[in-house]
């Protein structure tokens, strides 16, 4: 799990998620490139639903990988999506990744469990991320900043969610979350 959370942080510092997008489908992991051995079963079994999966996906939602891992002994169905680039004058890391939140998340979520191996998975992950930089002073985007947010979210929790049993900060609320990297609470605040 830490090596695959280091690559992917290490593609966000380098950029390579900012200005890297490509058809979702492509997007599915590769049974031999998948990093969780114990999800390479899992991976093949369920190869071709990933890809209908990917391919419904709305081009907007960017998915940089998707497939299966294991964090803390549960499996996740886990997806990457790249999002937008904000201005650091009028957002901050907090209201950037609400609105990639609000934008992402319940569309892929919705996606990702109408997959037919619900039975195999404990819950879902989901990565987005996104870039900032200020408009102003790097108006060519030449430094732009790479933040995440990535939840950990038990199926039953989320199904609550996509039903309106729960709120959205209630759904936080009951996930693991890391944002950057650094597990902590995550308060969602509107633009």
């Amino acid at each position: 799990m830490a090596k695959y959370l280091i690559i992917v942080l290490s593609l966000l510092i380098l950029g390579g998620c900012a200005s890297t997008t490509r058809p979702a489908v492509e997007a599915v992991i590769n049974v031999q490139n998948l990093a969780c051995e114990s999800c390479k079963p899992l991976q093949e079994q369920h190869f071709s639903t990933l890809i209908n999966i990917a391919n419904k996906s709305p081009f907007a939602m960017k998915v940089q990988s998707l497939g299966f891992l294991k964090h803390k002994d549960k499996t996740y169905i886990s997806i990457d999506l790249v999002g937008a680039a904000y201005n650091t004058i009028q957002t901050t890391t907090t209201t950037r990744l609400t609105n990639e939140f609000f934008n992402k998340y319940k569309s892929a979520s919705e996606l990702l469990l109408s997959g037919m191996f619900s039975d195999d998975i404990d819950g879902v992950r989901v990565l987005l991320s996104c870039t900032s930089y200020n408009f102003v002073s790097d108006k060519y985007g030449l430094s732009p900043q790479g933040e995440n947010l990535e939840l950990f979210t038990d199926k039953n929790i989320i199904n609550q969610f996509l039903l309106g049993d729960i709120t959205a900060q209630s759904l936080i609320n009951n996930s693991t979350v890391y944002i950057n990297g650094q597990r902590m609470d995550f308060k969602l605040q509107m633009m």
